[in-house]
């Protein structure tokens, strides 16, 4: 299993019986067990080109074979036949390109190269350093932008001859080696150069002589079969005599945890190689399928209390909400009936026949809470529906803290049957500029999750720009500034829908008690390529890792 292609065509190496054959295929027969390449859709059947496979043989190991293919193909076309790396020269392979990369410091020492190799990490470097029987003095934590410096430091000043990146390297890296590369260096990258990465280097060359070759092994299936049939014969070989090992370890999954793969996936060097195998299955234990989703509907006898709720996303959701049942609502409002556009939303909804109560008063301040709640009428069941305003959402975390620790607390004996908080991405990703703000969302993920792990009800629904209501539709320079941050919008629908997912979710066994919205790594993938996208900060943080990795999987 390969993580930088397109979803649809996520198999590139495979291992089965021969099935069917052409006419004019010789070496193999039907019922032989079979290895090779195939750019496919990890289907069960796949019909390939027969150069692209080779009979297996009795005690080949088929998961150690299918791991070896892709890598090594990789490592002999950028070393051996684009780099032409010869004994002695200083290779320097960096860290990202994942099992090629792994397979490249097999092929460099093989061919008696000086091999160096960068890692992220002390702990790292150790386990490289003894995965690959590698000097100590040869791995290089890559620390920060000084890695040429310190690579010099271990050679005695010498430049690398060869330096092998990829596309997942980090760019701040990437550049660096390039700027100081050397007459004459080869600077090998490998992959697709996606949305996110096509910027990495300038491929002019800083240096007499550089070069910058760049190539994905896929284009070699597509383009240049030749050329991958002879590296599938060199790697099957350098194996079978026992010159190159197997990439690993090997982790085999049923297609059944094909989720459970991916997000497992890594880049880093010698981890775990996933290979997909198709069990048959048995008690019924089979591919998971995703339940219908049920059509949440609100008790028409309860009143539920609002706060805020009379402006923007506010009115949104209190349609939606009537849509789906609801007829008593509490609003609790600092300002009342005093503006007219929330006294012209009141009388809306209450010639629909909707019984509206409004409560002046100030959430933060927990007695007016105590007299709202105690106003709401006995006959009518509370509910709880909580969701800061568009305007609270500007304050700063003095306003949305203390209105949720006083909801939270005025709620702590009473049996309600939801409460939602609504958060911003912000508090997740850290906006620059924004700490307060994003502490003060940050508040709200912190006590949905707290409310949880007491056995109560709460989720904090976390959104990014909502496009045709609340506060950025009607500013376009807030629209702006979030759309240089690469972040992708949702309409109406979308947020709808996000809501009702928080409030069915706590009804469940195992309730989230958070929901991220807005990323879906295909309209993050629009939003990124946008040219208006100057401060994509977030997309390089360590604990946003899977995000590139399906926003990438959706192809170039």
């Amino acid at each position: 299993m390969e993580g930088a292609d397109s979803l649809t065509t996520f198999s590139h190496e495979i291992y089965g019986a021969d099935v069917q054959k052409g006419v004019n295929v010789e070496d193999i027969n039907i019922g032989d067990r079979v290895f090779g390449f195939s750019a496919d859709r990890l289907a069960t059947f796949q019909r390939v080109s027969a150069s692209m496979v080779q009979k297996a043989e009795q005690g080949d190991v088929p998961e150690e074979l299918v791991t070896l293919l892709l890598a090594y193909a990789t490592a002999i076309h950028g070393l051996t036949t684009l780099a032409r790396v010869e004994a002695g020269e200083i290779v320097l392979i960096l860290h990202g390109p994942g099992d090629a990369g792994a397979a490249t410091i097999t092929i460099s020492k093989k061919t008696k190269a000086q091999t160096y190799v960068a890692v992220r990490s002390v702990e790292e470097a150790a386990r490289v350093a003894a995965a690959f029987d590698l000097p100590t003095e040869n791995i290089i934590p890559q620390l920060d932008s000084n890695l040429m410096m310190r690579l010099k430091e271990r050679t005695g000043g010498r430049v690398s001859d060869v330096i092998f990146s990829s596309a997942y390297v980090s760019p701040t890296i990437s550049h660096e080696c390039w700027r100081q590369i050397a007459a004459f260096v080869r600077f090998i990258e490998i992959g697709r150069k996606t949305s996110l990465r096509r910027s990495t280097l300038d491929t002019l060359p800083t240096s007499p002589g550089a070069s910058y070759l760049a190539f994905d092994v896929l284009d070699l299936y597509r383009q240049k079969e030749r050329l991958l049939s002879d590296y599938l014969l060199t790697a099957t070989s350098l194996y079978r005599q026992k010159l190159i090992p197997a990439i690993g370890p090997v982790e085999k999954r049923n297609f059944a945890d094909f989720d459970k793969a991916i997000a497992a996936f890594a880049y880093a060097f010698a981890t775990k190689k996933t290979v997909i195998e198709y069990i048959e299955l048995v008690d019924g234990l089979g591919l998971p399928v995703m339940p219908q989703r049920s059509k949440f509907t609100f008790n028409t006898c309860a009143t539920y209390f609002l706060v805020g709720c009379l402006g923007g996303i506010g009115r949104c959701l209190t349609a939606w909400m009537i849509e789906r049942g609801a007829r008593r609502f509490a609003f609790m409002s600092r300002s009342g009936l005093g503006n007219e556009q929330t006294a012209a939303c009141i009388h809306g909804l209450e010639a629909r026949g909707i019984v509206c109560q409004i409560i002046k008063g100030d959430a933060c301040n927990k007695s007016d809470i105590d007299v709202a709640i105690r106003s709401i009428p006995s006959e009518s069941p509370d509910g709880l529906f909580h969701t800061m305003s568009v305007d609270d959402w500007q304050t700063s975390i003095a306003l949305k803290a203390p209105a949720a620790v006083n909801l939270d607390q005025a709620f702590a004996e009473i049996d309600i049957d939801f409460f939602v908080f609504t958060s911003f991405t912000s508090g997740i990703l850290g906006t620059p500029g924004q700490g307060n703000y994003a502490a003060g969302n940050s508040f709200l993920d912190n006590l949905a999750r707290s409310r949880v792990a007491r056995g109560q009800r709460a989720v904090s629904l976390v959104l990014p720009m909502a496009q045709s209501v609340g506060v950025v539709a009607e500013n376009p320079e807030i629209e702006a500034a979030l759309r240089r941050k690469g972040i992708h919008g949702i309409n109406e629908t979308h947020l709808l829908e996000a809501l009702e997912a928080a409030i069915a979710t706590q009804a469940t066994t195992k309730p989230a008690d958070h929901i991220v919205v807005g990323m879906d790594p295909s309209k993050l993938k629009g939003s990124l390529s946008r040219s208006d996208v100057t401060d994509s900060f977030w997309i390089e943080d360590a604990r946003f890792k899977a995000v590139p990795q399906a926003i990438d999987s959706r192809g170039s």
